[in-house]
């Protein structure tokens, strides 16, 4: 598998969803498939961009030619500081990662871990053990990169039970308008 993390600036919004469709639309043809994608924010210039990093299963795809595909700009390293966290896998959000299709339903914390790359699950306010249930939301998980580990953040929901704090859908305040 490869090590080597690629990124691309977007050059328009995508969805969670439409981005991993376009990624996959841009490697296929490579013959190569994102086996672990994040998202992460850029904010070395003026105006803060959107920035997807990829690691493959096999070795790199050309990074221009799958800038071209996702309307993108290849995004490499900036000067001579430590690389940024899109070129290192130090950091970032995860939209697709090793184990994310196994899971739909209720899990218990334990099984998360052992079945997914999610190497913890933390609760706001605590209170979480290796039993306490998370519901999956359908297998909608987006853990973060802390400290080197992918951390699932979850919250309190009904009846016992876990839920990540960050959902498909979330409702809009005010009726969306603002």
């Amino acid at each position: 598998m490869s090590a080597v993390w690629q990124a691309v600036v977007l050059g328009r919004a995508l969805s969670d969803d439409h981005l991993t469709a376009a990624l996959d639309g841009a490697l296929a043809p490579r013959g190569r498939r994102a086996v672990e994608v994040r998202t992460h924010v850029d904010r070395s210039s003026a105006v803060a961009r959107t920035v997807v990093s990829w690691r493959t299963d096999g070795h790199p795809a050309d990074d221009a030619r799958v800038a071209t595909d996702l309307d993108g700009e290849v995004l490499g390293p900036a000067g001579d500081g430590p690389p940024p966290p899109w070129l290192d896998g130090s950091g970032g959000r995860c939209v697709r990662f090793p184990g994310d299709d196994a899971l739909s339903g209720v899990h218990p914390v334990a099984e998360i871990v052992a079945v997914t790359a999610i190497d913890r699950v933390d609760a706001v306010g605590g209170g979480l053990d290796g039993d306490s249930p998370v519901d999956t939301l359908g297998g909608w998980l987006r853990p973060t990169v802390v400290d080197g580990q992918l951390v699932l953040l979850v919250e309190p929901a009904e009846a016992g039970r876990w839920r990540p704090v960050e959902i498909r859908d979330p409702h809009q305040c005010c009726g969306g308008a603002h």
